[in-house]
């Protein structure tokens, strides 16, 4: 039962159909996002798009395919819910959590919902280490995984990079438009960058630009706001595209002599990124920040929110850290880490100013993001699901 996460449901179908396994999806598209059916290997019920019309879909699906496990792949607090429906609905099926948790610490009691689980998947060591504590089910790590064959350096991006911004510091963020990102204070950073002379432009690649839903921003008025239109180019997510240019001739070919912003759309999220001298990943909080490995491994230095969690595992030694102004914390007692706009861009030009720290961060972050391949994670990955399903007295399906 998938949010947004398409990869990790990808990744979770493409393991257990790899050791035999025959898979149900429900949920995909819940939101009314849309996906790509020919790159799930399983059946797919779409969920409603409330809480009332999923129960009631959830209860038919449980019926129909009378699962002999369910698997959650869901952030913390939808996890909760889908055990206690699970509870009502068939109290018997084991259940697994591949869990998501936005932000540490979790209060202890909240944690210990989860008991109802047969296993838990965490994302991070430091998340699993604090499930562990709290539940009696065994708790694994098994990181998100990378495509680094996908996400690596572009031999085209300086010839694109002159085209477009010939002179500009170009800093990049890949983030869902919710308030958690905190796109507002990085839009504010580069407004005060601009105040202080600097040349610079941000690529903001995002979703529902129009904002509102879900906790989002009306971005492009915000951008206004700040007077900052001319050198903030945003462009929508769901435009996102898997085939990358390997050249300066593939990228002229494609994009002709004479390229332009308006086709920045064109470009690939993996060309994105290679156009950026920095990446900013200014999240409240945080279970794994997929755009960290990403950027690491198109070989752009990233700025990261310290939060002494889950996003500094993830980025390990290989990012300049966003120092926190100040905290609240969720309903679960995750922190919120507040990020001052001036922090944002004393970071990106402590990037941009000194080409031996530039250096030393693209050649850690390379190194940090080979931890999470998928071509060197996938195996341990499948290797564990299989333990988990083969301790369950249930009856085996091929």
């Amino acid at each position: 039962m998938p949010t947004g996460f398409a990869r990790t449901t990808r990744a979770l179908v493409k393991a257990l159909t790899d050791i035999g396994h025959e898979v149900s999806c429900f949920g995909l598209g819940g939101l009314g996002e849309k996906f790509d059916p020919t790159l799930y290997r399983c059946k797919i019920w779409p969920a409603g798009e409330n809480n009332e019309e999923s129960n009631e879909t959830f209860s038919h699906f449980m019926a129909s395919e009378k699962p002999d496990a369910v698997l959650i792949n869901y952030d913390l607090v939808a996890t909760l819910r889908w055990l206690e429906l699970l509870g009502k609905v068939a109290p018997a099926v084991p259940v697994i959590s591949h869990l998501i948790i936005d932000g540490l610490p979790v209060y202890p009691g909240i944690l210990r919902l989860l008991n109802r689980c047969v296993a838990i998947l965490a994302a991070t060591e430091c998340a699993r280490r604090q499930v562990a504590e709290a539940v009696s089910p065994p708790v694994y790590c098994l990181p998100h995984m990378v495509n680094c064959e996908k996400f690596h350096p572009w031999k085209g991006a300086e010839i694109v990079k002159r085209a477009l911004f010939p002179d500009s510091l170009v800093v990049g963020v890949i983030a869902q438009n919710r308030s958690r990102k905190q796109l507002v204070q990085t839009i504010h950073a580069i407004r005060l960058l601009r105040d202080a002379g600097r040349d610079v432009v941000l690529l903001l690649h995002t979703n529902r630009i129009g904002g509102l839903r879900f906790g989002g921003h009306p971005l492009r008025k915000i951008v206004e706001s700040f007077g900052v239109e001319d050198i903030v180019h945003i462009t929508e997510t769901h435009k996102r595209t898997d085939a990358v240019a390997e050249d300066a001739a593939g990228a002229s070919s494609r994009f002709g002599v004479s390229l332009n912003v308006k086709q920045l759309d064109a470009l690939t999220v993996t060309e994105r990124l290679n156009l950026c001298d920095v990446v900013v990943v200014a999240s409240a909080y945080g279970g794994f920040e997929y755009v960290i490995i990403e950027a690491q491994s198109c070989g752009v230095p990233v700025c990261v929110t310290d939060d002494g969690a889950s996003m500094m595992e993830v980025a390990g030694n290989a990012c300049e850290p966003l120092q926190p102004s100040l905290f609240e914390f969720t309903d679960y007692g995750a922190k919120i880490w507040k990020i001052a706009p001036e922090t944002i861009a004393t970071a990106i030009s402590k990037i941009a100013d000194d080409p031996g720290r530039r250096q030393a961060l693209q050649a850690a972050g390379l190194q940090n993001a080979k931890r999470y391949d998928d071509a060197t994670n996938e195996a341990a990955f499948a290797a564990t699901l299989e333990k988990i399903l083969g301790s369950l007295p249930v009856p085996r399906r091929n």
